[in-house]
């Protein structure tokens, strides 16, 4: 330890080192008693008969837990070697029923093998014997000129049965949705019955159009004939969502676009071959069975329905072979389209809902497809559209809320509008009426009452009801109460025209 010169030290340096040496020489005593202290107790408590004691009970405790964790850990051991055995065990019993297994299987495929080689062995014989028999049966029809069979005719007193009419099926339920809509989301793979019109007319589609009712019709299908990007198939579209058909504007407006060029293509390809079209329907669903689907009812009936299937079997359409059926809409239009898609209330959206979710065509509104399908019908007749008249107009899914024919309408119907008449009006031409007949008011009175009948339009008497007119109104009616004037204060500047005498025209 380096001394320090205190000397050299300055005075409040000598200070703090003296003071430190005093802590330090302080610590140090109190150290020394402290261990001095401790070093008694420790005396008189190894001395003590008590402490003597408590140690032996601590090594007593100590050897006692010693003891127990040796005990546990043997029988840790033991529990582990049973364990090790029983799944040994367990193993080989896994091991014994593999082989078990193997070897039944082994069997069968044995017995099997054994079973088809015996078949092949029967057949093969079967066939030599039947190839004898024929051998021996053309060789005695060539010796003995008699038919190689022959079956003997059935007594009279044997039951004749029923005759088997080729469109019987055994009895299945009617699929509901193909009777309504012509298709099914199985296809064949349905396990009801699809009922399928024939052309020429049989018991069981008279029977089937009997149980249909009054309102079906024959109608000619065209599955996906209409096909556009904004009518993706289900694998394309954005999941199977519970409404993806929602479209931005753009997008339907370039839709519905696309879908009256295609509309008037095809109606007038349709009627130019096969006389009018009474209904042409496209269908607008996600699903795979009605995706870009077109339905066509023809006024000339089901036979120019069969004639344009036919013909229009196999053609192509925009890159596509059409394939086109005959199908029966079993309770009309009005079941087979869905009446809540117009009403954005359909609850299963294009992508999932099985009826016809239908584009308006051109020049059609919402009001006129709910009517054509209260009348039954699949489309109005163009000189019917536009008669029903709402308050609220559905939203037009293609197009603008208004199509043209109503449009005009509303139009014509503000142009045979009589013009508004102010109801001050009436009550002065009364009061001016009654002047005159009573003729008791003068000739300012008299004045007024013209100059009120003259106006169209004039200012009540109570300041709050006054009507106010345009500047070239008021100075047309300065104009008239000027003239009024003239013509009642000074009557004989007015211009009478004598009729001409006759003795005064020569005759022809």
């Amino acid at each position: 330890m380096s001394t320090v010169d205190v000397s050299k030290l300055s005075h409040r340096a000598r200070r703090a080192y003296l003071k430190k040496h005093k802590r330090k020489r302080l610590r140090q005593a109190a150290a020394r008693s402290r261990d001095e202290t401790e070093a008694k107790e420790l005396a008189l408590r190894e001395a003590s008969p008590s402490y003597q004691r408590q140690l032996e009970e601590e090594e007593e405790r100590e050897r006692l837990e010693a003891a127990q964790k040796e005990r546990d850990e043997q029988e840790w051991l033991e529990r582990e070697a049973r364990a090790q055995q029983e799944w040994a065990e367990e193993q080989r019993r896994r091991e014994e029923t593999r082989q078990k297994e193997i070897e039944a299987q082994r069997q069968i495929r044995a017995d099997w093998e054994r079973q088809k080689m015996t078949e092949q062995t029967a057949e093969s014989s079967q066939v030599g014997k039947t190839s004898f028999v024929k051998d021996i049966a053309s060789t005695e029809s060539d010796t003995t000129g008699l038919p190689p069979w022959h079956h003997p005719p059935l007594p009279a007193t044997a039951p004749v049965p029923p005759p088997v009419n080729s469109f019987d099926r055994p009895p299945q339920e009617r699929c509901s949705f193909f009777r309504k809509t012509g298709t099914c989301r199985y296809g064949l793979s349905c396990s009801r019955r699809h009922d399928y019109p024939q052309r020429v007319e049989s018991v069981v589609e008279e029977d089937g159009a009997a149980e249909d009712g009054d309102h079906s019709c024959i109608v000619l299908c065209i599955p996906h004939m209409f096909t556009h990007p904004h009518l993706p198939p289900p694998d394309a579209a954005s999941g199977e969502l519970e409404d993806s058909g929602a479209l931005s504007a753009d997008e339907e407006s370039v839709l519905c676009a696309d879908y009256m060029e295609f509309y008037h293509d095809v109606r007038d390809e349709l009627e130019a071959r096969w006389g009018r079209v009474a209904a042409l329907r496209t269908c607008r669903n996600r699903t795979e069975h009605l995706r870009g689907t077109v339905y066509v009812e023809f006024v000339l009936g089901s036979g120019a329905t069969w004639d344009a299937a036919e013909a229009c079997a196999g053609r192509w359409f925009a890159g596509r072979q059409l394939t086109c059926m005959v199908v029966r809409l079993g309770g009309g239009w009005r079941e087979a389209i869905c009446g809540l898609h117009h009403r954005r209330r359909c609850p299963k959206g294009d992508s999932k809902c099985n009826f016809l979710h239908v584009f308006l065509n051109p020049g059609e509104t919402v009001t006129d497809l709910h009517h054509a399908l209260k009348l039954q019908l699949g489309e109005l007749p163009p000189s019917e559209r536009g008669r029903e008249s709402t308050d609220r107009q559905p939203r037009n899914t293609c197009g603008s809320p208004f199509s043209s024919s109503r449009r005009s309408a509303y139009r014509w119907r503000s142009r045979s509008r009589s013009p508004r008449r102010h109801r001050t009006s009436d009550r002065h031409r009364r009061r001016s009426s009654r002047s005159n007949s009573t003729d008791r008011s003068g000739s300012r009175s008299s004045s007024r009452s013209r100059n009120y009948q003259g106006r169209r339009f004039h200012r009540s008497r109570s300041p709050s009801n006054r009507s106010r007119s345009s500047g070239k109104e008021h100075k047309k009616q300065k104009k008239r109460r000027k003239v009024h004037s003239h013509r009642r204060r000074s009557p004989s500047h007015s211009i009478h025209v004598s009729p001409p005498s006759h003795s005064n025209i020569s005759p022809v």
